[in-house]
């Protein structure tokens, strides 16, 4: 879930609140590995489908944010690392790493609270808009 916006005639940002979103990923092969995990997100598209929120545009760009302290171990060895420590564009066809295990580690249960964040250009219509996220499990770092 992303923050509501007043459309005002300038440029905004939707968030999602730090730490809000929980995930949990698990590795339960016992090989060692290792493991990563993907994202890509369609444009974001309101009821009317000629109102859209162009995500490749450098202006209204969808990102992810992944802290250190947002992977937490719930049950497992060492925690996955994330490679994206810092807002990142999702992309829409190559798919972005995000979190990464090497060989022998991440085996076992981890919680993972990603932050987003959409820049929304000053043009964007007033109504719900929505994106499919997909998140992929990839076997290697």
């Amino acid at each position: 879930t992303m923050s509501g916006i007043t459309l005002d005639g300038t440029d905004q940002l939707s968030t999602s609140a730090s730490g809000a979103n929980s995930w949990s990923a698990t590795d339960a092969r016992g090989t060692g590995a290792g493991w990563n995990l993907t994202i890509l997100a369609t444009d974001f598209t309101g009821g009317d489908p000629l109102r859209t929120i162009d995500i490749s545009t450098a202006t209204s760009e969808f990102k992810i944010q992944l802290l250190d302290a947002n992977v937490t171990v719930t049950a497992g060895n060492t925690k996955p690392v994330s490679q994206v420590t810092t807002l990142t564009p999702i992309p829409e066809i190559t798919a972005l790493k995000f979190l990464s295990a090497a060989s022998d580690t991440g085996m076992g249960t981890y919680g993972i609270a990603p932050n987003f964040e959409l820049e929304v250009e000053a043009s964007v219509y007033a109504e719900t808009y929505t994106s499919t996220i997909t998140v992929t499990a990839v076997t290697g770092p």
